[in-house]
């Protein structure tokens, strides 16, 4: 029994703008109420999913991963990330505090997901009257290439999938593999999780590959995976268009900014030297030229 490509299948009745928030509403689908072990991390059961927005917050990223009400009423906060970064350790505290703040002080309970590209690694942050240390996953640490082929077989042979192989399913193209473009391994994950037998576990399992993905792939990559879709309409293909459209703005924008910051750039240091070149003409100090525009003495010389 062969890989079939993927099927125009309709998932929801509205189409989320966000694929951030597909993966969060597939999440609960696929495991509330159920026992939920995260890897290493045991879990009390999910009971609500809970929004991602946070308020009263002036930062960039305004977004957590996703987010859910656990049975104990403390918070589980996910975040996926493919690079180790100190400063984002900064950010995850912010979020934890704001969740605190929103969902009525309730405990959360935060884990960071680092792709196989992370070595493990001490993960903390630590302060005089502080000390930050979120639960941690390493996905280096797992063969993603031995589980899709087990998780292969188990499908292929008509087998239940538990809840710890729908989320290995989800996870494989964030682990270690022979593959090296994360485009191709997410490719071989869709093209496995659509031999699924269960129309809503396959839509789930699809839909939370395509959640986790798009966060880490560019415009073109989303483009080549489109191409693995039957010529139709369907929704993934939906979901995709609106992600590259999504993602080509954002990048537009970005460029946008940096000619922007480039050019006021140049434009201040033209100012300066115009500025340092008339206190020159005025036959003011060397020294105090550069000290006040913050010149070095070898350009002072030089405009003179």
């Amino acid at each position: 029994m062969g890989i079939k490509y993927l099927k125009g299948v309709v998932l929801l009745d509205k189409i989320p703008r966000n694929l951030n928030d597909i993966s969060q509403k597939m999440v609960m689908s696929l495991f509330k109420d159920k026992k939920f072990s995260l890897f290493d991390l045991e879990a009390p059961k999910l009971v609500e999913s809970l929004n991602v927005e946070l308020q009263d917050v002036k930062i960039e990223e305004r977004r957590t991963d996703l987010v859910f009400l656990l049975e104990n009423n403390k918070l589980l906060h996910l975040e996926f990330q493919t690079n180790y970064r100190k400063i984002d350790l900064t950010r995850f505290i912010l979020y934890d505090v704001l969740l605190y703040k929103q969902h009525k002080q309730r405990d959360v309970t935060t884990v960071i997901i680092y792709s196989a590209k992370v070595k493990r690694k001490k993960v903390e942050l630590k302060f005089e009257t502080l000390n930050y240390q979120p639960h941690v996953i390493f996905l280096e640490e797992k063969n993603g290439d031995e589980i899709l082929r087990e998780l292969e077989e188990k499908i292929l042979n008509k087998n239940p999938l538990e809840s710890d192989d729908i989320l290995n399913l989800s996870f494989t193209s964030f682990m270690k593999s022979d593959i090296i473009e994360f485009k191709d391994k997410t490719i071989r994950q869709l093209k496995v999780a659509n031999n699924i037998d269960d129309g809503e576990i396959r839509e789930g399992v699809i839909a939370l590959i395509f959640g986790f993905a798009s966060k880490f792939l560019d415009p073109n990559e989303l483009e080549e995976i489109k191409e693995v879709f039957i010529m139709q309409k369907d929704i993934y293909s939906i979901w995709i268009e609106e992600e590259i459209e999504k993602k080509s703005e954002e990048r537009s924008i970005e460029k946008f900014e940096q000619r922007f910051e480039q050019r006021f750039e140049q434009r201040f240091e033209e100012k300066v030297i115009e500025t340092a070149r008339k206190m020159l003409s005025k036959k003011l100090d060397t020294d105090l030229i550069a000290e006040v525009l913050n010149l070095s003495p070898k350009t002072i010389q030089n405009l003179q």
